[in-house]
């Protein structure tokens, strides 16, 4: 063969492996955006869901802070009107006493 057929034929070889190459890249990168592209709303999904999680834990912290701030506010309350009720106590056992004489 003669250098000029060879250089024909490196040539034609190189395009071929030029066009094969430049195919299986752009295969490659499309199948790669696909699934990219697919996936892409579940980390969404995942990442509102934890979001989500995080909220619901500060709501249910929130009303665990309200409910036992309720609770001390009710026990702060009864102490209280248990003091009324006995000052009340003794002031009608004075009136008795005194209704007695």
């Amino acid at each position: 063969m003669n250098p000029t057929q060879d250089k024909l034929e490196d040539t034609a070889i190189r395009k071929v492996l030029f066009n094969e190459v430049s195919l299986f890249i752009s295969v490659t990168g499309f199948i790669l955006i696909g699934f990219l592209y697919l996936t892409n709303p579940v980390n969404k999904i995942e990442k509102q869901i934890i979001s989500i999680q995080k909220d619901i834990d500060t709501i249910s912290q929130n009303e665990l802070s309200h409910i036992q701030s309720a609770i001390a506010d009710v026990k702060i309350q009864q102490s209280e009107n248990t003091k009324k009720i006995n000052e009340i106590d003794k002031k009608i056992e004075r009136i008795l006493t005194i209704l007695e004489k």
